[in-house]
C-alpha cells in the first residue's frame, strides 16, 4: 500500500518497484514545492503523475484528500519535517500569533511561503520590529482590529503588553525581510516553549533546584523548542 509512504519507519520496508515510483515521486514532489516557494507555480507533467498515482492514495488514507491548506502553529517545526512533508505533496506552513491577537496574526499559505518563515501578516494586520538591533532583530509588535482591547480590570498588565500606539508587544524577537515575511530568532520573556508545545516557566524550576541542593550556585533551565529540559548546573 503507498499509505506506507507516510511513516519513515513503514518506508524502509518498501522493496522494489513501489520503493523506486515513491522515491522517485517524493523527490518530484519536493523539488514542485521548492520552486512553488520560489515563484514557480507552474505544474509539471511528472508531478501531476505522481500526485495521482501516489500521492492522492496517501493523503486519502490519511482522511486529508479534501484538505486544501496544512498550518502549524503553536510550536516551531523543523526544516527537514516541512520538507519531509513537501515530498508527500503535504506542505506543512506556519502559522504565527497570540491569544491577545485573537489566533492569528502571520499566516503562510501553499502558494506564498518561505520554509524558514512564519508567514506574512494577515490582511488588515500591521507588524512591525521595535528596537532593533545591529543584526535587523527586534521585537516582534503586532498592531490590528484583531488585537484586543486589553486584559479586564487590569490596565498595568495591559500598558506592559500594549503601547499607547496601539502596538502589542509579543515578546519574541525576529527578523522582517523587504516582502514581508516574517521569521522568529529568539524569546525576551523567559518562558520556554518546548518543540510539544508545553509553556515552561524556567525561575520556578531553577529555584526548587536551588533549594533542594544547596551545593549549587546558579542553574539554567534549557528546552526551548526542545524535545526535553536540560538544567545547566554551577
Amino acid at each position: 500500500s503507498f499509505f506506507r509512504l507516510s511513516s519513515p519507519r513503514l518506508e524502509a520496508q518498501t522493496t522494489g518497484l513501489k520503493k523506486m515510483i515513491a522515491t522517485w515521486g517524493k523527490a518530484c514532489c519536493l523539488n514542485h514545492h521548492i520552486n512553488v516557494m520560489n515563484g514557480n507555480t507552474s505544474e509539471s507533467y511528472r508531478y501531476k503523475f505522481y500526485r495521482w498515482l501516489v500521492f492522492s492514495r496517501v493523503k486519502a488514507a490519511l482522511g486529508l484528500d479534501r484538505c486544501k491548506i496544512f498550518l502549524s502553529a503553536a510550536a516551531p517545526i523543523s526544516t527537514d519535517i516541512k520538507k519531509y512533508f513537501m515530498s508527500l505533496d503535504i506542505p506543512v506552513t506556519d502559522a504565527f500569533g497570540m491569544s491577545e491577537s485573537t489566533g492569528a496574526h502571520t499566516m503562510s499559505k501553499p502558494d506564498d511561503f518561505q520554509i524558514d518563515s512564519i508567514g506574512r501578516a494577515i490582511d488588515g494586520a500591521e507588524t512591525k520590529l521595535d528596537n532593533v538591533d545591529k543584526d535587523g532583530q527586534g521585537e516582534i509588535c503586532m498592531r490590528g482590529r484583531h488585537v484586543f482591547m486589553g486584559y479586564l480590570k487590569e490596565p498595568g498588565k495591559t500598558e506592559k503588553a500594549m503601547d499607547s500606539e496601539g502596538w502589542l508587544h509579543s515578546g519574541d524577537v525576529g527578523t522582517l525581510d523587504s516582502k514581508g515575511y516574517l521569521r522568529i530568532t529568539g524569546r525576551i520573556k523567559e518562558l520556554l516553549i518546548t518543540a510539544g508545545g508545553e509553556n515552561i516557566p524556567p525561575v520556578i524550576i531553577e529555584h526548587v533546584v536551588k533549594q533542594e541542593l544547596p551545593c549549587i550556585s546558579n542553574a539554567q533551565l534549557i528546552g526551548d523548542r526542545r524535545k526535553f529540559l536540560s538544567i545547566l548546573l554551577t
